[in-house]
């Protein structure tokens, strides 16, 4: 990824980082001022009343009226006993001694929830002589600060949505940035790959004519000299390296050859039992009891990379240990395990691996695993490799259904 692209994405989540606390924090500021707003209106109608004629039936109804908008919804003015002096309008509190017990139980000017209400009791303490003093006890609909917390709340809401969109769009960046790189990679990777394969073209086309010649002088030659010779075993010296040339110039006209894949209906399990048997059944295990009946594949294409798969698993695994493949189907795909007893692939040899002539051998062209690659990516699959935990490297070959 680009670092500027890198640093944009970096920034956008910044912002919506920094976007969703600024919107948090002022919704907690909100929702701690409206306990404060709602014991200051309750006050406020409480000395209203007190400096009033709270005695006063006509006052107490004038002044519901007046403060019905506000929210008041009940006014009670009890006596020394607590008992009902004066009440207008609809307390929750109905009756005499649900008013008391409101009283009772409600601190001097708390606020107490009551419903869709809040309840707030001004006197209603102990007197000097020992009795009870009157109280004054209110109901109100907190309208102003219902306001305010559906406000904060909207707020609150655009402020998660826009860090939503923020988030969404440093994801898609990143996501986009991740495919683009994957997606120059891979061009540049074909334009290599369309460089070498023109070389390779051209010095297998000049090697094989003249190395076919070689190899049948070498063995006229071989076939002519005495059995125990020293000059007899220098000619099968020639015609082994000679047939080990002729190998490497066939498999670099199998990499570089764009194919024409010829999918049809075949059963994977015989393509993997085949491929084993052309490179070592001895020391192949094999397990195909998950296998499908039949997939859409080519399959001289396929036995070729399945191949390549084991017979660098065989390499890779001591001599007294066998390498294993298996086939089954994971999520609507075809997938080939290949695993061996070696001790696995370093990470930072992970891809590097199928990249054509890389090798850690002292001896190999480096091009089985490039071209099993290019055999799976032919068929619309991926390949890839992973270590496992109790040792040796496993190689996962998918090919989706109809590639």
């Amino acid at each position: 990824m680009e670092p500027t692209r890198r640093i944009l994405i970096l920034v956008t989540l910044l912002v919506a980082a920094a976007l969703i606390g600024t919107v948090l924090s002022s919704y907690f500021s909100v929702h701690a001022v409206l306990a404060t707003l709602a014991r200051g209106q309750g006050d406020a109608m409480l000395d209203s009343i007190r400096h009033g004629r709270s005695s006063d039936r006509a006052f107490l109804e004038a002044l519901l009226d007046e403060q019905r908008e506000e929210g008041l919804r009940c006014i009670a003015v009890l006596g020394r006993d607590l008992g009902p002096v004066s009440v207008v309008g609809e307390c929750l509190a109905g009756d005499a001694e649900a008013l008391r017990q409101a009283v009772r139980t409600s601190g001097p000017d708390e606020v107490v929830p009551a419903g869709r209400r809040v309840r707030m009791v001004r006197g209603g303490g102990s007197s000097t002589g020992g009795g009870s003093r009157g109280a004054i006890l209110i109901e109100l609909e907190p309208i102003l600060t219902r306001q305010l917390e559906h406000g904060a709340i909207r707020s609150l809401g655009i402020g998660g949505t826009a860090t939503l969109a923020l988030v969404l769009v440093a994801v898609g960046l990143w996501r986009f940035s991740a495919r683009e790189a994957r997606l120059k990679e891979g061009l540049e990777r074909d334009r290599r790959l369309a460089s070498l394969g023109e070389m390779a073209a051209v010095l297998a086309h000049e090697i094989r004519n003249p190395l076919t010649s070689m190899k049948g002088h070498a063995q006229l030659l071989a076939e002519r000299l005495a059995p125990d010779s020293v000059e007899k075993e220098k000619a099968g010296r020639v015609v082994r390296e000679a047939v080990r040339l002729e190998e490497l110039t066939a498999d670099l006209l199998s990499f570089i050859r764009s194919e024409q894949v010829e999918r049809e209906a075949v059963d994977p399990a015989e393509i993997l039992r085949s491929a084993a048997n052309e490179v070592g059944p001895e020391r192949i295990e094999l397990e195909t009891a998950d296998a499908p009946e039949q997939w859409s594949l080519d399959p001289r294409l396929i036995r070729q990379a399945l191949g390549n798969l084991l017979r660098n698993a065989l390499q890779a695994s001591p001599d007294a240990e066998a390498a294993t493949a298996a086939l089954s189907v994971e999520s609507g795909a075809l997938v080939y395990r290949v695993r061996d007893r070696g001790t696995g692939v370093p990470q930072s040899e992970r891809e590097r691996i199928f990249e054509p002539f890389y090798t850690t051998r002292t001896r190999g062209t480096g091009l089985g695993l490039a071209v099993a690659r290019r055999i799976v990516e032919l068929h619309g699959g991926a390949i890839t490799t992973t270590n496992l935990p109790e040792g040796g490297a496993e190689f996962r070959v998918t090919i989706p259904a109809g590639g």
